[in-house]
């Protein structure tokens, strides 16, 4: 007997039979060939959004475009093309010998770095061990509201309770909530004391303010606490003599 055919991707009470009728009934019908080489043109996105628009004899079109989705969530294949275009990046600025990036880059100074938000209350981990054994958090205390300040649980990745707060009357929700929404703003600013901080280590040194300069390349993630924060590698390299082009004036 044989066993029925299992498609990937495919939610958990779901009949897999009907899902493969469906799909063969889809393309077995008129037109399917032509929204095919439409899905395809854009990479199979989940989410395409139509450009309606008309031509140079007015005739009209529509156009599809990716909707660039980070999220694999939201859309898998606009999130896998920004992981993998991710990837180049930073593989081309720290190793170099792709995208007309010399190898030479790899001899530069670089930093990996991750920038995250303080503590805002104990939460429930999902690191394979004991969540929060009480021979490390303090022994079996509790906080002011009568809440363990410890978890025995082994929790796995899955579980909903990994990131939820221990005691929800004890967690600083308006910090988590002001951390999140000046992130941007936090970014900019370290990146400026960054420069200047850099700017004034070669004037100690007698070299050049502008004689090197810092690339970096950031991802925000989201934490399992609903907080975002940042990686970022940067690279020191010599700043190339800037180019002036003459132009003239009419």
């Amino acid at each position: 007997m044989t066993a029925p055919a299992l498609l990937p991707g495919v939610p958990d009470g779901v009949d897999h039979h009907r899902v493969i009728s469906e799909m063969m009934r889809r393309a077995c019908s008129a037109g399917f060939d032509i929204w095919w080489r439409r899905a395809g043109s854009v990479g199979f996105c989940a989410n395409p959004i139509q450009l309606t628009g008309t031509d140079e004899v007015g005739r009209e079109r529509v156009v599809w475009v990716r909707c660039n989705n980070r999220r694999a969530t939201v859309c898998p294949s606009c999130s896998d093309l920004y992981a993998r275009d991710t990837w180049q990046l930073v593989a081309a600025g720290t190793t170099g010998g792709r995208h007309n990036i010399t190898t030479a880059v790899a001899t530069r100074p670089q930093v990996f770095t991750t920038l995250t938000a303080p503590s805002y209350g104990a939460v429930h981990s999902g690191s394979g061990s004991k969540c929060r054994d009480h021979k490390t958090a303090g022994g079996h205390k509790r906080c002011q509201h009568g809440k363990p300040l410890w978890c025995s649980t082994i929790h796995e990745q899955t579980d909903v309770r990994v990131g939820q707060p221990l005691c929800a009357e004890c967690y600083d929700y308006l910090g988590h909530v002001l951390f999140t929404w000046h992130l941007p703003e936090l970014w900019r600013r370290f990146t400026i004391a960054l420069r200047r901080d850099l700017t004034k280590h070669l004037k100690s040194q007698g070299s050049q303010a502008g004689s090197v300069k810092v690339s970096f390349v950031k991802v925000v993630e989201m934490q399992a606490r609903a907080i975002p924060h940042i990686h970022a590698s940067s690279v020191r390299s010599p700043r190339k003599p800037r180019q002036y082009r003459h132009r003239r004036l009419t």
